[in-house]
């Protein structure tokens, strides 16, 4: 996405005599980047071990296989998430079996919510460039971030278990079935086609027309027998057929989906916004809820858009959450071509843009850089989870098991799925950490009231000079307890204070009233947090409660405090299309649900917000406080 960069100050304009709208007011609001200050590692209080494997405690599931579709993002965030939540319930992989969903994640992280999830932010949410009721799947082989399952993580979407929203299509059938079974023989037949097209550049008559005018027919025929398409005996430039073509080339998928099948990319994937009882498939969980998704700085450094170093801060900090039991999610770009198939190590000395996401499980300072292809500058190495198979674990499609060669090799000489990647590669970002809880929701009457439904896709932060505050209000459905509540950090050791209040009638801001908790510690890492009271506070049907946030910090511009604001920004649809993103947000943002205070006086974020994104092809969505409760 195009870098949003711009500094505000918005005025009401001076000399109207009319009395001043206060939700009209001056803003000081900084969305230019800054350069992030370096800390030192040996702040980082925790003594490690050279070599450290999740695997070897347990809390690391069975390698996944994410065929047919591009979810790579979504099978490490669910593999950080069953990390996080073994660990959280002190038990293993092996023990609970636990095995998470990824098509709930990936279908919930891209459609906006609905009436029967909230009436007054229905249609807030991601939407997929190009989907329609007759290609809803594309949803699945469009590129998702971090931020999509941390997200909706903190929202208490998930995650959920497998058995509820298994990775297959609704009918179920594999793509051996599809293209040998006669039921589907008229739809495989127009799979076929694309498939010869996305080959060869254009449809068989095309493609026929062009090699008959370059005279490479022949050769044509020679290359496609090596690569194993099997011609009827006797084929030659003059007999060669569009039916003798699509023959052989179905023998061969069929011969590959034979090797190692996978469910269906033409099932039918969606999931439907309701259950049979009309209640909601979105607001599910395994019992388990995000108490930290943690977002990690780069374990890159980087000047005037230039590679400038390894953060070694960034290097403890992922050790420590590994060795503490946290789920790790990261992004890198992975190429064959750099990639030692014989050792499974990879490390990429060009710095450039990820195109993968693989979970972290343990490291060991020394591996050695000579175990790769193109040697690092040090030895050291992450040990880390992939998501395309291996010949240990397989992957069962229809009750069979198929094995892929992925990985490093075990003692018995089999692919495990695992890999090592250098601690000095230059693509490594999007480090996501993942804790969980069983606390939140284990009581009856467990509720979530939140106004902000849009991941932050935009990764972008408001700074201010002067003291800047944000806030959310609720109005309470029922008599109930505040038990616990989530907020969002957007940067580094962050100073962040926090505030209840519960509203006099007729409130004017959102500290008109009686303070009953306030809370106030240095958050170690941005992301979201879930903060619990130490006692639960009793609220009233139709009473209203707000939750005032005060994040400040040093780290942000070096030898300054700075004051950080950070609702959720995405591009829109003019904004997707232009910069030829899959993804594009819509954003409800109503009077009386967030406020910021910013140069002495309190607004409402529906007057400011539209201001923010001016003239951008973004939306902009209400701040990410929530507030948790259970009936009385």
């Amino acid at each position: 996405m195009a870098a949003l960069a711009c500094s505000l100050l918005i005025s009401n304009g001076g000399n109207d005599s009319r009395e001043a709208d206060p939700f009209e007011t001056d803003i000081d609001l900084d969305t230019t980047y800054h350069k992030a200050v370096l800390l030192d590692p040996g702040t980082i209080a925790v003594d490690l071990p050279s070599s450290y494997s999740q695997a070897d405690e347990g809390i690391v599931t069975s390698v996944k296989d994410q065929s047919p579709w591009g979810t790579c993002w979504a099978f490490a965030g669910t593999a950080a998430a069953e990390t996080a939540i073994l660990k959280c319930l002190g038990t293993t992989a092996e023990e609970s079996g636990l095995d998470l969903s990824e098509r709930h994640l990936v279908w919930f992280s891209s459609h906006p919510v609905t009436a029967e999830d909230s009436l007054s932010q229905q249609g807030e949410g991601i939407h997929v460039l190009g989907e329609t009721a007759d290609n809803a799947n594309i949803t699945f082989d469009v590129a998702g971030t971090s931020d999509m399952f941390s997200y909706l993580y903190s929202c208490g979407i998930g995650p959920v278990l497998e058995k509820d929203f298994p990775y297959r299509g609704v009918i179920g059938f594999s793509s051996l079935d599809f293209f040998t079974n006669e039921a589907y023989a008229e739809k495989s037949e127009a799979a076929l086609g694309s498939i010869f097209e996305s080959l060869y550049g254009g449809d068989f008559d095309a493609v026929y027309a062009k090699l008959k005018k370059e005279g490479k027919i022949q050769s044509f025929i020679d290359t496609e027998t090596k690569r194993g398409l099997e011609f009827p005996e006797g084929t030659t430039p003059d007999n060669l057929s569009k039916e003798s073509c699509m023959k052989a080339l179905r023998a061969y998928v069929v011969k590959v989906y034979t090797r190692s099948d996978e469910y269906s990319k033409y099932d039918d994937w969606s999931i439907p916004a309701t259950d049979e009882r009309g209640e909601s498939n979105r607001f599910l969980t395994a019992g388990c809820s995000l108490l930290n998704g943690n977002v990690l700085p780069d374990t890159v450094v980087v000047a005037d858009k230039k590679y400038a170093g390894i953060n070694e801060y960034t290097i403890k900090m992922i050790k420590k959450e590994i060795y503490e039991g946290k789920g790790i999610s990261v992004g890198y770009k992975h190429s064959s071509s750099i990639y030692n198939a014989e050792t499974g190590a990879i490390y990429n000395p060009e710095f450039a843009g990820m195109n993968h996401y693989v979970q972290i499980v343990g490291w060991d300072d020394g591996y050695s850089k000579d175990n790769f292809l193109v040697a690092p500058e040090k030895d050291g190495a992450w040990l880390i989870k992939n998501s395309w198979g291996s010949e240990t674990d397989g992957h069962v499609i229809n009750g069979k098991t198929y094995y892929d060669d992925v990985g490093f090799k075990n003692a018995d000489g089999k692919a495990t799925g695992f890999m090592w990647i250098s601690y000095y590669d230059r693509t490594m970002t999007a480090i996501e950490s993942l804790e969980f809880t069983d606390k939140l929701s284990d009581e009856e009457g467990f509720n979530t009231y939140m106004h902000d439904y849009l991941p932050g896709i935009e990764q972008r932060c408001f700074s201010s000079d002067t003291a800047t505050k944000t806030a959310n209000v609720f109005k309470i459905e029922s008599d109930e307890k505040l038990t616990a509540l989530s907020i969002s950090t957007t940067w580094v050791r962050s100073d962040v204070s926090v505030a209840v209040y519960l509203l006099s009638s007729g409130y004017k801001s959102p500290e008109d009233g009686t303070k009953v908790y306030s809370f106030s510690k240095v958050i170690e890492n941005a992301g979201y947090h879930t903060i619990f009271l130490d006692a639960p506070i009793g609220m009233k049907a139709g009473q209203s409660v707000s939750i005032v946030v005060e994040e400040k910090n040093t780290n942000f511009r070096e030898g300054k405090t700075v004051y950080l604001a950070s609702p959720s920004l995405c591009p829109d649809k003019t904004g997707a299309q232009t910069d030829d993103f899959p993804r594009y947000g819509e954003s409800v943002v109503n009077e009386g649900e967030s406020f910021l205070f910013n140069l002495g006086k309190w607004m409402d974020w529906s007057k400011v917000a539209p201001k923010m994104v001016d003239g951008l092809p973004m939306v902009i969505d209400n701040f990410s406080i929530k507030a948790f409760t259970v009936d009385a």
